[in-house]
């Protein structure tokens, strides 16, 4: 049986700006989240990606809706391809992750997740 996040997420990229990577997110749906944090590898493993944000970026959907978030990596080295990982922390401790998405030196990447369409 596969449990229910607290997070629909809709979309998820990494885009190089100039000498930053702007990390962003969008959520259709939030239920229970406490918020995010992102984390970052150079090599592509998720065993060696470290935390990048300080603090939790604090959930922003009300009421069950979602919300769109972005965060800039000031920290990245011209012409390297990083991966990055969102990970939910739930309002009960729960952590949930996404990713990667992925820069390929100084290109962009984003992934885009499909949703079915209800009526």
């Amino acid at each position: 049986m596969t449990v229910p996040t607290a997070v629909t997420l809709s979309r998820f990229s990494a885009v190089r700006q100039g000498s930053t990577v702007v990390v962003s997110w969008e959520t259709g749906t939030e239920l229970d989240s406490a918020g995010f944090h992102l984390y970052r590898s150079s090599d592509g493993d998720r065993s060696s990606a470290e935390r990048v944000t300080g603090s939790l970026i604090a959930a922003q959907g009300e009421g069950g809706a979602g919300a769109s978030y972005s965060w800039r990596d000031l920290s990245v080295e011209p012409g390297t391809s990083y991966s990055y990982w969102l990970v939910e922390t739930t309002l009960a401790g729960q952590q949930i992750e996404y990713g990667p998405v992925s820069t390929a030196g100084d290109t962009a990447a984003e992934t885009f997740i499909y949703l079915p369409l209800l009526r």
